[in-house]
């Protein structure tokens, strides 16, 4: 198995390869970052981003996209695979299967379905869909080429076969519902401010935390995010989206497994927003490896105060950056400091 996080600005893009038992390789594809992460066009010259370069054009003639799963509409995780399928008339070939819960598949689910049990099996083998403006725009994409399959990707679902696991762990019906119905009136989230942190210390940093009552993210469609726990080749992993963190503390608590749950790697939910990452959740985790996607130009992301939180709860953590130099703006003088270790997610081995 191979993990590239791609360099997708301030987005999530993240690529899997894997062998199955019968030696088939397979490729997952987990949000597309903003459009600057297929493609720029400065100055009307195209500038190539990693998902061209680093994913599609390395696509064998046999291979394509098995699953494509898109957590939630922002631009920063479906603007990337919106401007793919714009510049490449053959984009609809190289995609298997698409995970995206769109606003029509919403409404559909609470007309007819509201008050069924959320445990239900998720057939890996379908494409469900999540939507507003870009998100209808990709809506109106896959249904055109006949990507779509109507089934809404939700907590208590599982998807499985021989070789994989997926485990889904948010979002809740009370967040889709809240996304059908008020995402025009979604308020300014709060907890992810312009300002960066980085001026603050460690030990500052850390007496905050102590003295001040976390606030989770409030914002609607950070809370329709899918969040999963993926298993492969015997390894674990937690990837949370722009989740938010009491949906998965229930999620985990609901599972019946003991608790901390073991994870080879955590993707830290919304670009480390200090909203997104709880004392509580980081409780039911056993891990020592979180993974930061950001690459520090928007809105302040990833705060430090999040990353001081993970410390404490995780002495000797490792962070891994798909921005490396962003770990020295964030810490300066500090990256040293013994309690943990900043690394690329190019060092990252499982």
């Amino acid at each position: 198995m191979e993990i590239n996080f791609l360099k997708a600005f301030n987005g999530d893009a993240i690529h899997i390869s894997y062998n199955t038992k019968n030696g088939l390789k397979k490729n997952i594809l987990i949000d597309g970052g903003v459009p600057r992460t297929y493609m720029n066009k400065p100055h009307g010259r195209p500038a190539y981003g990693e998902l061209k370069t680093e994913v599609i054009d390395n696509l064998a003639n046999d291979e394509k996209i098995d699953l494509l799963i898109i957590t939630h509409w922002d631009d920063d995780h479906i603007g990337g695979i919106i401007k793919w399928f714009e510049e490449d008339e053959t984009a609809k070939d190289k995609i298997g299967k698409i995970w995206f819960n769109s606003g029509l598949l919403i409404n559909e689910y609470f007309d007819t379905n509201y008050g069924n049990s959320n445990k239900c099996e998720l057939d890996i083998s379908d494409s469900p869909f999540t939507s507003s403006a870009q998100g209808i725009y990709f809506e109106d994409i896959i249904a055109k080429y006949g990507l779509w399959n109507e089934q809404l990707v939700k907590v208590g679902q599982i998807a499985e076969d021989e070789d994989i696991k997926f485990t889904i762990l948010s979002p809740t019906d009370v967040k889709l519902e809240k996304l059908l119905k008020e995402w025009e009136k979604s308020p300014n989230n709060p907890y992810t401010s312009s300002e960066n942190d980085y001026d603050k210390t460690i030990d500052e940093l850390m007496a905050y935390i102590d003295e001040n009552k976390f606030k989770e993210d409030s914002t609607i469609h950070n809370g329709s995010s899918i969040a999963f726990i993926l298993e492969i080749d015997k390894k674990k992993m937690l990837f949370l989206g722009d989740s938010h963190p009491s949906v998965i503390c229930e999620s985990l608590i609901s599972l019946g497994d003991p608790l901390p749950l073991k994870v080879d790697f955590v993707k830290v939910s919304h670009h480390g927003s200090r909203g997104n990452t709880s004392d509580e959740l980081l409780d039911m985790i056993d891990c020592d490896n979180f993974v930061l996607l950001a690459d520090g130009t928007h809105k302040g992301l990833p705060h430090k105060e999040t990353l001081v939180r993970i410390m404490r709860k995780k002495k000797g953590c490792n962070f891994y950056f798909n921005y490396p130099e962003l770990a020295e703006d964030i810490f300066g003088e500090e990256i040293k400091d013994s309690r943990f270790e900043a690394k690329s997610t190019l060092d990252l081995k499982l």
